[in-house]
């Protein structure tokens, strides 16, 4: 069973969109907010991205290389995922802005649900926040990870994750990078990790 940490703005288009502007603090929106592992009620389809640069304004890719720092995927991506029951992710519609006011339809963020506890503490390569850290519920959580070795046990029945012990980064199963680079997607690009 190989698994793959999910490296965004890599294996992009020749000529990028990138966004540099959004209004989430106008609507209450963080970019944390997708990444604690729970489907979001009430989504306010107002959000919306975009541009500010016209060296930013192509392409773009099936991962949208964005500042908001959550994966926005594409209608196509989305559609293959569905097509082959990648379950475990909640897509919320997002405006995507072209510099001229156009816009670019049918992206939504990956709100990623499926969060396991599948990190190996003994075998990854971390560090934590030490115990006198100003914000006291961080204290001892892990602040960077350098290497992560995952367990198997814990990733059976899913294909794409955050991990429960750190949610920032993304890991993906073989079957959604063969997927993924199957179909020509773009956007990620894929880190194989070990799985014990």
């Amino acid at each position: 069973m190989n698994w793959y940490w999910v490296v965004d703005c890599s294996n992009t288009v020749q000529h990028p969109y990138v966004s540099t502007v959004d209004n989430s603090g106008d609507l209450g929106y963080e970019y944390w907010h997708f990444t604690i592992g729970q489907a979001i009620k009430q989504w306010d389809k107002r959000l919306w991205i975009g541009t500010t640069k016209s060296e930013y304004d192509g392409s773009p890719d099936d991962v949208l290389q964005s500042h908001f720092d959550a994966p926005i995927y594409s209608r196509q991506l989305r559609e293959a995922l569905d097509d082959a029951y990648v379950t475990g992710i909640q897509y919320l519609p997002i405006e995507v802005r072209r510099l001229n006011s156009g816009k670019i339809g049918g992206f939504s963020i990956a709100n990623i649900l499926n969060m396991p506890p599948a990190l190996h503490l003994e075998l990854s390569d971390y560090d934590v926040f030490p115990n006198d850290y100003f914000f006291e519920k961080d204290r001892g959580r892990i602040r960077i990870l350098r290497k992560a070795v995952l367990i198997s046990g814990h990733l059976r029945g899913y294909d794409i994750i955050r991990l429960k012990e750190y949610s920032v980064c993304i890991y993906a199963s073989e079957r959604f990078k063969t997927l993924f680079e199957t179909k020509k997607f773009t956007g990620y690009s894929f880190h194989e990790v070990k799985v014990v």
